[in-house]
């Protein structure tokens, strides 16, 4: 697998754990069971799988759905060693540049009504948050300066907020973070990364490491008002990270470190995508063909599931239809 510039999310997610939060429930997280190849608690069609990058030279990462299905954006080193931001047609190959700059704009996240995209570059020196108008061609705007590092962005429902990673220093803990758009404020929620926002509730789901040996990262929602911080996935021989909101009641994740027969080199190697409920229930593996597949998206209108694989021996950005059940009341369903 070609890490590179992706390296840094990963040792993102990874960071050492330090101060507790003032409130949390603890539920009691289960293992789940190992599932067979085509047994899922959803339906993930392999039958349908589509590549939508091919290079072996070029590593594509990060994918991004626009809010109409239609669009896909991602971070690519076309250019050279450095990664850029850009978007191209679900239907077609060809690709059109939204960030560029000698050193790396990558994350890249579409605001819900598609006008704009957030990302994260380290252009001035630090990982800080950037906005581009889809639009209008005007400046980008840059939401974070505040000498912290910041990456990982995602707007909110209605746009007034971009919930992102930071952290002051190199090997402090990474926090949670609240950006307002219209009065540039920010607040720290909590320790954590990867935030992605619920579709229909003021609720995040992010990574954080166990505080329990050996330490794994596990998935946590938390609301925007900083309360009801809840465990809701946890393994003690794996990480679960890159969480994000397959539709209002499903999470999507990767495992890191898992050993289901292949070989794993480390802390920062992707094994397959999962999928959990929000209440923590019913986890399931959506793929298993043994090579690394990770940063998974969900496009609730087309029913498919994106996501970064190395299947074909490069780092390309693959599409397979995913349907998702029905839950029962209190199987997992919104809060």
């Amino acid at each position: 697998m070609r890490w590179g510039w992706t390296t840094f999310a990963f040792a993102a997610l990874l960071a050492a754990c330090a101060s507790e939060p003032t409130t949390v429930s603890r539920p009691e997280i289960w293992e789940p069971p190992e599932l067979t190849p085509g047994t899922a608690y959803f339906s993930f069609d392999v039958s349908s799988v589509s590549q939508h990058t091919s290079a072996s030279k070029t590593a594509y990462a990060h994918p991004a759905l626009s809010p109409d299905g239609k669009s896909l954006a991602y971070s690519a080193t076309v250019n050279g060693e450095h990664a850029d931001i850009f978007i191209q047609d679900i239907a077609g190959r060809a690709a059109r540049e939204v960030a560029r700059h000698p050193l790396d704009d990558i994350t890249p996240a579409f605001r819900a009504d598609g006008t704009q995209l957030a990302f994260a570059s380290n252009r001035d020196g630090r990982w800080n948050i950037y906005v581009a108008d889809l639009k209008v061609n005007s400046p980008l705007l840059q939401v974070t300066d505040d000498g912290w590092e910041n990456f990982a962005p995602c707007f909110s429902p209605d746009g007034k907020w971009i919930a992102y990673s930071t952290r002051r220093n190199a090997g402090e803990p990474w926090l949670v973070a609240l950006a307002d758009l219209d009065s540039g404020t920010r607040t720290l929620l909590c320790e954590g990364s990867n935030p992605s926002f619920s579709p229909v509730d003021p609720l995040i789901v992010f990574s954080r490491n166990s505080r329990r040996a050996p330490g794994w990262p596990s998935l946590w929602t938390i609301r925007t008002d900083g309360t009801e911080q809840t465990e809701i996935y946890r393994s003690d021989d794996h990480g679960a990270v890159l969480p994000t909101f397959a539709g209002p009641n499903w999470i999507l994740f990767s495992t890191v470190g898992k050993l289901d027969g292949n070989a794993r080199d480390g802390f920062v190697r992707a094994d397959d995508i999962w999928m959990i409920t929000l209440r923590g229930a019913r986890a399931g593996r959506v793929t298993w063909h043994g090579m690394q597949d990770w940063d998974a998206v969900y496009d609730a209108l087309g029913e498919r599931c994106f996501y970064v694989s190395n299947r074909d021996g490069g780092q390309n950005i693959f599409s397979a239809a995913l349907y998702l059940p029905k839950l029962e009341s209190g199987l997992g369903g919104g809060r």
